[in-house]
């Protein structure tokens, strides 16, 4: 599951680099989507990933706690 989600922020990590100054403005669309630019949907994804970050580290130390608690 981390190799794929590290694939995944490397994707993001050139999709990036790829940009230019004037692509930042760009008009975004999508259904469901509320942002207007690629800023906005790229600023709101990070926040997104976040948040799945989030959730990795509070149940890998979830998984290591009741790991513990069962060798003692």
């Amino acid at each position: 599951m981390l190799r794929a989600f590290d694939r995944a922020m490397q994707t993001v990590v050139e999709t990036i680099r790829k940009q230019s100054e004037s692509d930042w403005n760009a008009p975004y669309s999508a259904e469901r989507s509320e942002q207007e630019n690629r800023f906005a949907i790229m600023l709101n994804c990070a926040a997104h990933a976040d948040h799945h970050v989030g959730q990795i580290i509070y149940l890998s130390r979830e998984l290591i706690g009741q790991a513990q608690s069962r060798a003692v």
